[in-house]
């Protein structure tokens, strides 16, 4: 009787692994968290927080102009996780072991 043992799994949660630690390695954790809260303040509206409005007198703008320029700007943290979700995905869909190494091998090029 033989066994046939499929590789994949193990090759999935090995590729998943490295493709969070690379997505890791592109957040800054306080920015991504800064930016998070102010389009969080900046899609909710007035009243601002305080903390806010501070930041838009710092800058000698009213808050709404803040708010304005905050959502104006593309959603970096948003982005990054869709891409991450996305390469997750294609790692859930390959089907050899080389699909999976060229997933991780593009990710390391970009």
């Amino acid at each position: 009787m033989k066994l046939a043992l499929d590789p994949m799994p193990a090759l999935r949660a090995s590729a998943e692994a490295k493709v969070n630690q690379w997505f890791d390695a592109k957040a800054q954790p306080h920015r991504d968290a800064a930016h998070t809260a102010k389009r969080a303040a900046a899609t909710a509206g007035s009243p601002y927080p305080v903390w806010f409005s501070q930041e838009a007198a710092l800058r000698k703008i009213t808050p709404a102009e803040l708010a304005n320029l905050i959502l104006s700007k593309p959603d970096v943290v948003g982005h990054r996780e869709l891409q991450r979700q996305q390469t997750l995905a294609q790692i859930a869909a390959a089907a050899t072991p080389d699909a999976l190494t060229s997933i991780v091998d593009i990710l390391h090029k970009s």
